[in-house]
């Protein structure tokens, strides 16, 4: 079975899982400030079509305007719609639980010291340069963590060479594979999408 995870902002990727083991990803088709190219999208999938879909869930991220929020949330509606035309079978997903099944739990700043000495301090305030330089932290090592899942669970799959692309190639890939354990236990999952897994 090829499972596909979709990373579905202008700036994320698809990526197919083969059963084999091998895989290959492509930068999602879009134009900056735009909008996603979902013909482009639509010609992709009916030339190689996976079997099974993971779409990465849109949620509202910090530091992001509102324009950026709006055209996330647009080309994630418009992922489901080319998939559910397609007639491919898919779910949802939100980051955290691909990655805390797939990569772990990132702590804050806060849980390493409490573990360490005891003591619990307060959060940064938010919006505080403590608290960017915290979800900064958290995200790169997000990234390293899925990353290292990647080269060590999935040899075979090729990643780019420059860091915007393999992090959208590497995010995908993790759903793919998120989607292939998922899909080989026992759960319910339905044809025509809609499938949430964040409660599961």
């Amino acid at each position: 079975m090829t499972i596909m995870g979709i990373d579905p902002g202008s700036t994320g990727a698809l990526a197919w899982l083969y059963p084999d083991g091998t895989g290959r990803s492509v930068p999602m088709p879009a134009v900056p400030k735009v909008g996603l190219e979902l013909g482009t999208i639509r010609d992709l999938l009916e030339a190689d079509r996976p079997d099974y879909v993971i779409l990465e869930r849109a949620a509202s991220r910090p530091g992001e305007g509102s324009v950026q929020a709006f055209l996330y949330g647009r080309g994630f509606g418009a992922l489901e719609g080319v998939l559910t035309a397609l007639r491919i079978p898919f779910e949802t997903v939100p980051s955290a639980t691909w990655h805390r099944d797939l990569c772990g739990a990132v702590t804050t700043a806060a849980r390493r010291k409490k573990a360490t000495d005891g003591s619990t301090p307060a959060a940064p305030p938010r919006g505080s340069k403590e608290a960017k330089a915290e979800r900064a932290r958290k995200r790169s090592e997000a990234k390293a963590r899925a990353h290292a899942v990647v080269q060590q669970r999935l040899p075979r799959f090729p990643l780019p060479t420059t860091k915007e692309k393999r992090e959208a190639a590497v995010d995908a890939a993790c759903l793919a594979l998120w989607g292939q354990e998922r899909r080989a236990r026992p759960a319910l999952h339905t044809i025509m999408g809609g499938t949430d897994a964040s409660a599961s």
